[in-house]
């Protein structure tokens, strides 16, 4: 949304606001979002999933910090190895936890997944059906939507990997009630920092 110059919480509208405001939003949830982050890595190095997990989250404070400050598609790319790397940590728990109320996650994000990549794959075939000249203009349909798939796992991953995470730990709130202060408040700081963006004008 920033990157279409948007507002997050008024996308009718154009980002007119204070640059400063905005880049000081940006900076701060880079300091609210990347050191837990880091802790967070740094206690999980005994596990290799939560590892890989933690490093997703923290490319996607990186690159939703940098977009703030300078707003440019291509900075998304810096998502990409962590969301790729965080994934794989997902699959890994699921596998080894993959009770009743996972199966059932996994089966709508899955679902919702494979519907938008069949209605890719329709649209563009009928497309290409309508379209007189086949040779030179015939799309790969089943790019697009294997393209789809992969690009919902790039924009769900994430979410995908909270609620995984939730059921593991029976924590669907995800706040660390017995944790000791310290986590608690890195928990307090990177949920406020995560919502940062969207209050840019």
């Amino acid at each position: 949304m920033i990157c279409c110059g948007r507002r997050p919480l008024a996308p009718w509208t154009k980002l007119r606001g204070p640059r400063k405001w905005n880049i000081s939003l940006a900076i701060t949830k880079l300091i609210f979002t990347i050191i837990p982050s880091v802790v967070t890595m740094a206690r999980c190095s005994h596990s290799w999933q939560f590892e890989t997990i933690a490093a997703m989250k923290l490319a996607l404070s990186l690159t939703s910090g940098i977009i703030g400050i300078h707003p440019k598609y291509l900075w998304g790319l810096l998502y990409l190895p962590g969301v790729v790397a965080g994934t794989a940590g997902t699959i890994s728990l699921v596998a080894i936890n993959f009770n009743h109320t996972i199966r059932i996650i996994t089966g709508v994000f899955g679902s919702v997944a494979l519907a938008c990549a069949i209605l890719v794959s329709i649209i563009k075939c009928c497309r290409w059906q309508d379209d007189s000249d086949h040779e030179h203009s015939r799309p790969h349909w089943i790019f697009f939507g294997v393209g789809t798939i992969f690009l919902f796992i790039l924009i769900c991953g994430a979410l995908y990997s909270d609620w995984v995470l939730a059921v593991i730990e029976h924590n669907l709130a995800g706040y660390p009630a017995g944790k000791n202060r310290g986590i608690q408040a890195l928990w307090v700081f990177y949920m406020i920092g995560k919502r940062l963006n969207l209050f840019m004008t």
